[in-house]
């Protein structure tokens, strides 16, 4: 028998409504499974087949672990009739058991969740298992460390490093792609001793000037490399120990340049903003700009030399001053490339900025849907909103443009003020393009927003 409450009617009523919604109701359908499982319910013995049907889906596997919660002992039991259900079951195993027995997919799998809960303990498997794990399977777990990596992990990272430095010449290949990727690991670590060190051989190339008062008084940076090697940038260094190429592979940089602007990658911004003494916005337009040796000569003009490697480091350091600071920056309606730096540094901004620069930048922010949807975002400003849906009534006779405002909305159901309701009114007053767009608007996006948002609304009441 059950321990625990069932969902009372309402909830129930719910469940049934949202089970034929298609995919519009998942991001609702994981907010009804989160109610039940605060508020301690399972679900009752007739909507069990249905909902553990659902989890068999694609556009479900998601809310898996969910489901299986508010199955309650019942829905364990029926589970074990049928094995399209065998997630309900698979999930109750003994982690420690499927580490240590379990087939090398189900290994990476429970490994990869133990580095979401408990990365320490994560950790630990590794280091005991490690002698006995296959070069292919150590590279695939080493992958897995950059879930949940954090200063505890160096120590594990720089004896797997050592052991392949130590090998020299008789490294095998597999052996050198891991000693790669380790080291890839310890750069990431802003304060790890490699960081640090590949810090101090890097800084020296860069060398500033103040200018006289009477020249302007700014200050100037130049990159100063050697012609061939020396003792920081040679092969033996660049290749042996950091695992880059031996040589440039691209035409328009000597190896030096090469080897800098590979090593920037991982160098944290905050750095260079301490050793210049100058804001995040300056040291940007240092990098950018036609400053000192910072720029190349290509057959079709000049770009900046080592600013894509920077704009790296500020993702990959999760950096949000810098992301900030070179979003400030960008033109208005970037193209192309310049589109995805966009949306991958958005997703570093705190949310009033978030909005803020959508609203000054972006013309149509539907493109951001994954990034304004982000589960650590709070309900959406009142005027941000509005933004957005006029953004999408204005597009609305445009078929690909309604489908991504149709999407965004749909998965950013959590993220609507409920108010917004009583004010969607004014966007039935017809686009610019005419009564085919307002019927657009109105039939896919307005009529569903109301019928999720009175879902929404009911869920909070349970």
């Amino acid at each position: 028998p059950e321990t625990s409450d069932y969902c009372p009617p309402p909830a129930t009523r719910l469940l049934r409504i949202l089970s034929g919604e298609g995919q519009s109701s998942v991001t609702l359908l994981e907010y009804w499974l989160d109610t039940c499982l605060r508020k301690g319910w399972v679900v009752p013995p007739d909507y069990l087949i249905p909902l553990l049907d659902a989890g068999c889906e694609k556009k479900y596997a998601s809310l898996q672990d969910k489901i299986r919660k508010v199955a309650g002992k019942r829905g364990h039991w029926l589970a074990q009739l049928n094995g399209k259900w065998d997630y309900v079951t698979k999930a109750g195993a003994d982690p420690e058991q499927v580490w240590q027995e379990g087939r090398p997919a189900q290994r990476k799998e429970i490994f990869k969740a133990a580095r979401r809960q408990d990365p320490p303990k994560a950790l630990g498997w590794l280091e005991k298992a490690w002698p006995q794990e296959s070069a292919k399977d150590r590279k695939e777990f080493l992958e897995l460390l950059r879930i949940g990596l954090s200063p505890a992990d160096e120590g594990f990272l720089e004896s797997r490093r050592e052991e392949i430095l130590a090998l020299g010449s008789k490294a095998k290949p597999i052996q050198l792609e891991i000693k790669v990727l380790v080291t890839q690991l310890l750069l990431s670590l802003p304060d790890s001793a490699l960081s640090r060190q590949v810090w101090e051989g890097v800084k020296p190339y860069f060398q500033q000037t103040r200018r006289s008062v009477f020249l302007g008084g700014n200050t100037e940076v130049n990159l100063v490399l050697p012609e061939g090697e020396d003792a920081f940038l040679n092969v033996q260094v660049m290749h042996g120990q950091f695992g880059l190429d031996k040589s440039s592979p691209l035409s328009e940089y000597s190896d030096a340049k090469y080897w800098i602007n590979e090593l920037i990658r991982y160098i944290p911004p905050l750095r260079w903003q301490e050793y210049f003494g100058e804001e995040a916005s300056w040291v940007l337009s240092v990098f950018n700009g036609p400053k000192g040796g910072f720029r190349s000569s290509r057959a079709k003009g000049t770009h900046p030399l080592f600013a894509a490697s920077l704009y790296d480091a500020i993702y990959l350091h999760r950096d949000a001053a810098w992301a900030s600071a070179w979003l400030k920056a960008l033109p208005k309606g970037v193209p192309g490339e310049g589109q995805r730096q966009v949306h991958r540094l958005c997703e570093l901004l705190p949310q009033a900025e978030l909005e803020r620069f959508v609203t000054e930048h972006v013309d149509q922010p539907a493109a951001l849907t994954d990034v304004l949807t982000d589960p650590r975002l709070s309900c959406w400003s009142l005027s941000f909103t509005h933004f957005v849906l006029k953004s999408i009534r204005d597009s609305a006779d445009d078929y690909y443009r309604t489908q991504q405002g149709q999407h965004l909305v749909k998965k950013a159901i959590l993220h609507l003020p409920c108010g917004i309701v009583s004010e969607l009114d004014r966007y039935r007053q017809a686009p610019a393009a005419g009564g085919s767009a307002l019927r657009q608007w109105t039939d896919r996006i307005e009529t569903p927003l109301t019928h999720l948002l009175q879902i929404r609304q009911e869920i909070e009441k349970l």
